[in-house]
């Protein structure tokens, strides 16, 4: 506008938008599903959580989103965030100690085993990892066991031997 109070030249509205630039850094765990480089004002850029992640941090929470553009063009504030699923109840393994740091088991987190005392897995092995996929706490070996270490009977020379039962009731010799 000049002195007059007349316009000077062409003036053009601009259609208001919204940068998707702006949206890369501000949401974890989540993909743009209508991936633009700008996006009209009054329209979303629509999210859905990566796999291992809910709104809720619900197994079966919501996974979707959206983020309208403003007439600022900004946009609107997340209505949430894609949180870790938490994780089901640890894998029972029987005479075996789970060892954590304590923290609440969520997607990708990591627990591990070991044997109690007098206990390994028939293959020789101490201890097994888990962890937490999806809400669901999985063995790396689903077959591991922790099995009571069972020794040989010594063998003594010159001895003489009696009838005994193992705690399996099995026929044992006993040295006198």
């Amino acid at each position: 506008c000049n002195a007059n109070t007349l316009f000077e030249g062409v003036q053009r509205c601009m259609r208001i938008r919204c940068s998707f630039a702006s949206l890369a850094v501000a949401q974890d765990y989540a993909t743009v599903q209508n991936r633009n480089d700008f996006y009209p004002y009054d329209t979303t850029a629509d999210f859905k959580c990566d796999t291992g992640y809910t709104l809720s941090g619900d197994r079966d929470g919501d996974l979707d989103f959206s983020r309208r553009c403003r007439v600022d063009s900004t946009f609107e504030a997340p209505t949430g965030e894609c949180m870790p699923v938490r994780c089901d109840d640890p894998v029972r393994v029987n005479h075996a100690i789970m060892q954590d740091n304590g923290a609440p088991l969520t997607h990708l987190s990591q627990v591990n085993y070991l044997c109690e005392e007098g206990h390994k897995s028939p293959e020789g092995r101490q201890s097994v990892s888990a962890q937490c996929i999806n809400g669901e706490m999985r063995l790396e070996d689903p077959k591991f066991t922790c099995e009571p270490i069972e020794c040989a009977f010594p063998a003594v020379d010159n001895a003489g031997a009696e009838g005994m039962l193992d705690r399996h009731g099995k026929d044992r010799k006993s040295v006198v």
